[in-house]
């Protein structure tokens, strides 16, 4: 499963990118840096930011040295691509941070986020159990319209979404946890795939990934 949504990650971002060759990308909340290991071996110039000591701790030894843990050490540097998959929900300086990210963007230069929706169906569903609100960790609940007025804001604009329709069972097996409720492996899976099928038509996924370009 990983290998697959790694490819697909990296086939998004390559359809979206002007050029293919020397790209350099950031990885911003890159964990145990599984995608940069995934876009370095593809050729790409990979750089993470991790804060975070204990994911840097489970990261391969080759790919932690291009993880990067001082928010300074990315300045002055040009990205065609960064990303942030399931990172900006909770980021304390939302807009600090955003213009720091956007600022070591090449013209033309494409930024991810990868976002839970609470307008999708289990999120509506599940109420104050939805495991993609996960308070107090997440700071900021985000859907199409608000991460359109925070685009503008900044000065981007959504040049595509695509769907995370993986998100939804493994975020509707967690809430069938928070519920109380048994079987949670079967009852979740049923509530992601009607869930998924439900958003065939409205568009709202359990996760969205807007590609935004400067």
């Amino acid at each position: 499963m990983r290998s697959y949504t790694l490819g697909k990650k990296f086939r998004l971002l390559k359809s979206s990118l002007t050029h293919s060759t020397e790209v350099h990308h950031l990885d911003y909340g890159s964990g145990t840096g599984h995608f940069i290991e995934y876009t370095h071996n593809k050729g790409w110039i990979s750089n993470g930011y991790e804060p975070d000591s204990t994911a840097l701790s489970h990261s391969n030894k080759s790919i932690s040295q291009l993880i990067l843990n001082n928010i300074e050490s990315i300045s002055n540097k040009n990205y065609d691509v960064i990303t942030l998959f399931h990172v900006l929900e909770h980021v304390h300086n939302l807009n600090d941070t955003l213009d720091l990210l956007i600022n070591q963007l090449k013209p033309n230069g494409v930024l991810l986020l990868a976002l839970p929706n609470h307008k999708s169906f289990d999120a509506q569903y599940y109420k104050q159990h939805w495991a993609g609100y996960d308070v107090p960790r997440h700071l900021y609940h985000f859907d199409r319209e608000s991460v359109n007025f925070l685009a503008q804001q900044h000065g981007l604009k959504i040049d595509k979404i695509e769907p995370m329709p993986f998100d939804s069972f493994y975020v509707s097996m967690l809430s069938e946890k928070y519920v109380g409720h048994s079987m949670t492996l079967l009852r979740g899976f049923l509530k992601g795939l009607k869930s998924n099928r439900k958003a065939t038509a409205t568009g709202e996924y359990s996760s969205l990934i807007y590609i935004l370009r400067k």
